[in-house]
């Protein structure tokens, strides 16, 4: 092959590759997850301080959506219109960060309802199962013991899907469905227990061969439009919302 034609196929790949890193960072920014992929562990701590502030302007007789970036990407104004929600996740975030914000960001609100969902960032730092478990049951009982007549609700870790795109590898990196179901297996085994609800929204958000539907995910982690529809009629199926 001459050195004109390898410029050429040269070339074209990069024009390829250029296009579809494009289409991919313009996909996110629609659904704000490029600001959260990429800002995230800069803010957090601001994002703390920002909670802790606009806590003083919360009415009483709250649900707290608390979690990670699937939590943070929730627009809970459109899914719960009317109802008193307030949006406590912080995009990257484990259980252990959860743990340590818990008593300021949510219990200060004295909150009606804490709607807990956290985990798959902790299969990402290669946490085991039952480290992630009891650190989950670790919120519930700190939550109980701050208040026993607030209502916990755990949801199920979410499924994820390696080739919903071409970039979907790198964002779900190690997080596998058979990890996944294992640490929901436990979750749903513990509520009683603990005392709290727990919701299978994982299952809503399946396709037949057990992965995250592509139609429901912008890439093959975090949830689309449809998957936030879809996992907000599972969360009213179980949740009375005032």
């Amino acid at each position: 092959m001459s050195d004109i034609r390898i410029k050429r196929v040269f070339i074209i790949i990069m024009i390829l590759f250029f296009a579809f890193a494009a289409l991919f960072i313009a996909t996110l920014s629609t659904n704000n997850t490029f600001k959260i992929f990429f800002t995230s562990e800069i803010d957090k701590n601001i994002k703390e301080d920002i909670y802790n502030v606009e806590n003083k302007y919360v009415s009483g007789d709250s649900t707290v959506f608390f979690g990670d970036s699937i939590t943070e990407m929730y627009d809970l104004d459109k899914f719960y219109k009317g109802h008193n929600v307030v949006n406590r996740g912080i995009s990257s975030e484990t259980s252990y960060e959860l743990l340590d914000r818990l008593t300021m960001n949510v219990m200060s609100l004295a909150p009606r309802r804490v709607i807990i969902l956290v985990g798959t960032n902790d299969i990402a730092h290669h946490y085991t199962n039952s480290e992630i478990v009891n650190n989950i049951m670790e919120i519930v009982t700190h939550i109980r013991y701050f208040s026993d007549t607030t209502e916990i609700i755990v949801e199920s870790i979410l499924p994820v899907n390696n080739s919903a795109n071409l970039l979907s590898k790198y964002v779900v990196k190690n997080r596998t469905n058979e990890n996944i179901d294992a640490i929901n297996r436990e979750l749903e085994r513990n509520a009683r227990y603990y005392d709290y609800t727990y919701i299978d929204t994982a299952s809503t958000l399946k396709d037949e061969n057990g992965n995250l539907k592509k139609d429901f995910t912008v890439d093959g982690l975090h949830l689309s439009k449809a998957g936030y529809s879809a996992l907000t009629d599972t969360i009213k199926e179980h949740v009375q919302f005032e």
